[in-house]
């Protein structure tokens, strides 16, 4: 369960994995922002580019577990000068948040996308505005 970010304000999620995991280095998070750029609109036309705008990343030493589940919370104040998900041609500004978990056995890995708004800014940006009717 991931709760929608807002530049400038916390977000939080609640991950709840569907079996015990039992960490034995605690639980790494990170959330990042970042713009992919597409090949076709870069210098080389080779590859994508990633650009990292910020990220935070940090170990957790709490979670709750039964013999069911394992749910972890967790929150990150998202920056004030963070910018907001948005999809165009020159290339996708998304924010990820990555979880790790060491344990004795199998290691556990996920990635989320998060969209995060600007709300400052509603209305700012025309760019997926529908048409006007008449």
């Amino acid at each position: 369960k991931t709760f929608p970010g807002v530049i400038g304000e916390e977000f939080v999620a609640v991950l709840t994995i569907p079996t015990t995991i039992l960490p034995s280095e605690g639980i790494r998070v990170k959330l990042d922002n970042t713009r992919t750029i597409p090949a076709s609109t870069s210098l080389d036309h080779s590859y994508d580019k990633t650009i990292t705008f910020w990220e935070e990343e940090r170990t957790l030493t709490s979670w709750k577990h039964s013999q069911r589940n394992t749910v972890v919370e967790i929150s990150f104040q998202i920056p004030a000068d963070g910018r907001p998900t948005t999809m165009n041609l020159l290339g996708d500004v998304e924010w990820t948040l990555i979880v790790e978990i060491k344990t004795e056995g199998t290691d556990y890995w996920a990635s989320f996308e998060v969209p995060v708004f600007d709300l400052d800014n509603v209305g700012a940006s025309t760019e997926f505005s529908p048409p006007q009717s008449r």
